[in-house]
């Protein structure tokens, strides 16, 4: 649940009761909300009553999951270019250190 201390704030504080120090047992008794909480009890009911999946996940659009998979691939390639100019930088520095 999240709770607001001032509308020009600028963080969220969470709180969940099942959220407790030195407990993480309580932790896969938390649930993830989709909606809020004035929200949740009438799309449950109304989704109970019509015979639907209430923990069904939400559908994502067609264009969005092209957009993720494209940028995933351009991130994909910049670790990959990453780590390539770390093993680089690791043999100069493993070269360096052997000539002194």
């Amino acid at each position: 649940r999240r709770v607001r201390r001032e509308q020009t704030a600028n963080f969220w504080r969470f709180r969940h009761e099942k959220f407790v120090k030195g407990r993480p047992d309580l932790l896969v008794e938390i649930k993830r909300s989709n909606s809020t909480a004035g929200n949740t009890k009438s799309k449950k009911g109304t989704a109970a009553a019509a015979g639907k999946n209430t923990n069904a996940a939400p559908q994502v659009p067609a264009e969005e999951v092209t957009v993720l998979k494209s940028e995933m691939e351009v991130l994909k390639a910049r670790i990959a270019k990453m780590t390539d100019n770390i093993g680089e930088l690791t043999t100069l520095v493993n070269n360096v250190s052997l000539q002194d």
